[in-house]
Parts: C-alpha cells; structure tokens; sequence
C-alpha cells in the first residue's frame, strides 16, 4: 500500500511539472508573437509590404524574416535587413529572450537604440547598422553576454563608447564607425582578447590610441581612422601578428612610425596619410611582403626612403607624397625633395597601378624596364630634371591610361611604339625638348583620350597629321608653342 501511495504521488508530481512547463511554453509563446508585434507596431512605412503577413491569424514562425527553433516555437532569428522600413526599434524586442540574431540593418530606423535589447541574454548578433539611430549606446547592453557580433555603424548615434561593453568577452566584432561619437576610446576594451574586427572610424573620438591594444592577438582589422585621435602609435602594435588591415589615417598623430611595424607580417593595407607623424620610414616595413597598399603622405616623415620597400612585390598601391624626405628614390613618391635617378629594379612592382614622381629632383632617363610594369595605369613624373628619350617600351604597358611627362628636358622624336597603348585617357608631353613629326600613327591609337592632349612647349615641326581628327572625345588639344606647319587639317 506505502509502496503504491508513492508511486500515485510520483505520478502526480510528474503531472504537474508538464502542465507547468506547458504553460511556460505556452507563455513563451505568446511573449514571442507579442514582440514581435509591438515591434511591428513601431514600423511607420513599410514600403515593400515585408510584414503584411504579420498576423495573429498564423504562427509567427511562418512570418517573413523570423527563424524559429526546429520542433520548438520560439524566435531563434530576426532579418529584416534592407526592407527599407521607417520607424522605430520597439522596446519590446528585448522579450525575444531566445533570440540569437537581430538583423535590422540597412533600413530608415530612427530613434534610440532601446536599453531593453540589453535583456537579449542569448544574443549572439545585434546588426543596426545603416539606419538614421540616434542618442547613445546603452550600457545595458552588456547583458548581451553571448555577444559575437555588435554592428551599430553609419547611424547618428552619440555619447560615448560605453566602458561597459568590455564585459562582452565574447565579442569577436565591434562596428560602430560613422556615428558622432566623443570622448576617448574605454582602456576596459583591453578585456576583450577574442576581438577580430575593431572599426570606429569617422567619429569624433579623442585621446590616444590604447595601449592595451597589444592585447588584442587575434585581431584582423583596426578602422579607427577620420577620427581625432592623438598621441603615438603605441609600439605594443607588433603584438597583433594577426593583422591584415590598419588604417589610423585624418586624425592628429605624432611621433614616429613604430619599428614594430615591420612584426605585422600578414598586414595588407597600412593608412597611416594625414597625421602629424615625424621620422624616418623604418627598414623594417620590408618585411611586410603581403602588403598591397601603403600610404603613408600627408605627414612629417624626413630622411631617405628605406631601400627595402622594394620588397614589398605586392605593392600595388604606394603614396608618400607631402613629406619632408629627401635622398635617392628607390620607388614611387612625389612632392619631396628626392634626387638622383629612378632605380634599376623597378620592375619587380609587377602589382604597381600607379608610379607617381611629380615634384621631385630627379634627373637621368625613365628606365625600358618600367614597360615590363604590366598593372601600370598611371605613369607621372612631371616637375623634374628627367631627360633622354621617351623609351619605345613604353608601349608594352597595356593597362596604361595617364602618360605625364611635362615639365622635364626630354629630347628626341616620339616613337610609334606608344602607338601600342589602346586605353591612354590623358597625356601630357608638354614644356620638354622633344622634336620631329607628331606621328600620325600615334594620334590614331588615341581614340579612346578622355581628358586632354598637350603636345606645347616642344620643338615639334612638319604640318598638323590629318590623324588628330580622329580624337573625338578629347576636351582639350593643344599644340601651341611649337614650329608646326600653319595648315590646319581641313577634316577638323
């Protein structure tokens, strides 16, 4: 009898414990279609009907953009991405207590981002970006502690960058850059070890950049650029061996250009271009043998240019313009003070679209081997001393489209072999020495010129090649200044 009375009451036990968690799920339930009804409820236009079918009517597991668990009717999973919805984010989303992401991105939402969404415990993505939020970022957010991904760039959020968010210790992604955030950037974000992307550019953020960032192993990208940021570049940089993209450019830094530099042996963009940076280019940037594109102009950089830039075989872009350097040039600047004469092994910059010496001291003549340069479309080494012929291996470069060589002391004819560069946009002979004929075969292949022709300023002579009429879409041609026949082509 005991033994049956047990097993009754068991029984009971159990009985009640499913209606339980029935009503739970039940509750559940109706908390989910609640919320996501109020956040409806927020949308002021909806311009591509995307949530017509939100209806009580149905199961919010069928309704476009919400992913619920398999077997289980609860939201794991809201995209409303580019729907060009207008509105608000409801502070009832915060009751999606299963929710895992949240994708409103890209929409014309306005208003602030709710401190209710800091209730989101299971969140491991929040994607806001690209929306008209305003206020600031609440600091309740760091409820989400699941976090992976917090993306709230290109809205008009203020305030500043909550210290709190540094108890994300999950978070591998913090995107917040194009707002109108101030103050300086949390040193606590140091706690954030598993970070991957860090972008905050285009803000208004001040004081220096963190020390603590060498903590940071395995981070990839650092966008902290258009910022106002001042203070070195802390040498604690050549921790993150990871690195493939830096870009710290149009803020105000000083000092030199750290050593520890040369340690980001992945690194493939470096923007370091309108600070206040002073030294000298360290030797160690040859190390960077991934690098594709450097730019480092617009600062206070003196002395020469390291000689093992030329490792970098990679480089596809490289920008050192408006600096203080000076010396021999081993590859592409201008607006220095460099002399000397364009360096054998140039070619090896097989990745090199533009090759830029304007304003400089060079002198000697441009080297044949610049036409084995395939990627080339810019050549510009006008305002210098160069002289010698223009090289017929010029015409190998096929991608060329920006030939400038004015202000030099070339001499000698043009060869018919630049005849051989189908996409010329733009060129600029102008104020050197060269003579002879324009040859007609050379005009002919410029059908595609956008921009303008400028032979002036030579010693051309002989009449006017009847070819010129075939240059159609040039906004300007000019001749003037030479010893041409006074007959103009009757074609023209």
């Amino acid at each position: 009898m005991d033994l049956l009375l047990l097993y009754l009451l068991l029984f009971l036990s159990f009985c009640i414990f499913l209606t339980q968690a029935h009503s739970a799920a039940v509750w559940n339930n109706v908390s989910d279609q609640q919320s996501l009804l109020g956040l409806k409820a927020q949308i002021t236009f909806d311009p591509n009907n995307f949530l017509s079918g939100w209806s009580p009517n149905t199961s919010f597991c069928e309704w476009r953009g919400v992913i619920c668990f398999p077997h289980v009717e609860r939201v794991r999973a809201l995209n409303m991405s580019a729907t060009g919805s207008e509105g608000a984010i409801s502070p009832l989303t915060g009751n999606l207590s299963s929710l895992q992401s949240l994708d409103v991105s890209n929409n014309a939402l306005g208003g602030p981002i709710p401190p209710q969404l800091g209730r989101l415990s299971n969140a491991e993505e929040l994607l806001l970006y690209g929306n008209h939020l305003e206020g600031d970022i609440p600091a309740s957010l760091s409820g989400c502690r699941r976090l992976v991904t917090f993306a709230a760039s290109y809205n008009r959020l203020q305030g500043s960058v909550p210290a709190e968010l540094a108890l994300l210790t999950h978070l591998e992604r913090l995107v917040l850059g194009g707002n109108f955030l101030e103050g300086t950037i949390p040193s606590s974000l140091g706690n954030l070890t598993s970070l991957i992307e860090l972008t905050l550019e285009m803000n208004n953020l001040t004081g220096s950049i963190l020390v603590e960032v060498g903590m940071f192993t395995r981070l990839q990208t650092v966008y902290l650029h258009t910022n106002q940021l001042s203070g070195i570049i802390p040498s604690s940089i050549g921790n993150l061996s990871a690195m493939t993209d830096l870009e710290l450019s149009t803020n105000n830094l000083t000092g030199p250009i750290p050593v520890e530099v040369g340690m980001l042996t992945k690194l493939q963009t470096l923007y370091l271009y309108t600070n206040q940076l002073s030294g000298t280019i360290p030797s160690s940037i040859g190390n960077l043998s991934a690098m594709t594109d450097l730019d480092l102009s617009i600062n206070n950089l003196r002395g020469s240019i390291p000689v093992e830039i030329r490792m970098l075989i990679q480089l596809k872009r490289l920008f050192l313009h408006i600096n203080q350097m000076s010396g021999s040039i081993p590859v592409d600047v201008d607006n220095n003070l460099l002399s000397g004469s364009i360096p054998y092994g140039i070619k090896n910059f097989q990745l090199l679209g533009r090759f830029v010496l304007r304003k400089n001291r060079l002198k000697g003549n441009i080297l044949d081997e610049i036409g084995q340069m395939k990627s080339l479309g810019s050549l510009d080494v006008s305002w210098n001393q160069l002289s010698g012929g223009i090289p017929d291996s010029l015409g190998e470069l096929q991608q060329l489209r920006r030939l400038v060589l004015h202000h030099n002391r070339f001499s000698g004819a043009i060869l018919v072999g630049l005849s051989r560069c189908p996409n010329l946009e733009l060129v600029d002979f102008s104020h050197n020495e060269l003579e002879g004929n324009i040859p007609g075969e050379f005009l002919t292949s410029l059908k595609n010129i956008q921009f303008y022709l400028n032979f002036s300023w030579n010693f051309f002579q002989g009449p006017l090649p009847k070819e010129i009429s075939t240059i159609v879409s040039a906004q300007a041609i000019d001749i003037s200044g030479n010893q041409l026949g006074e007959e103009i082509p009757g074609v023209l």
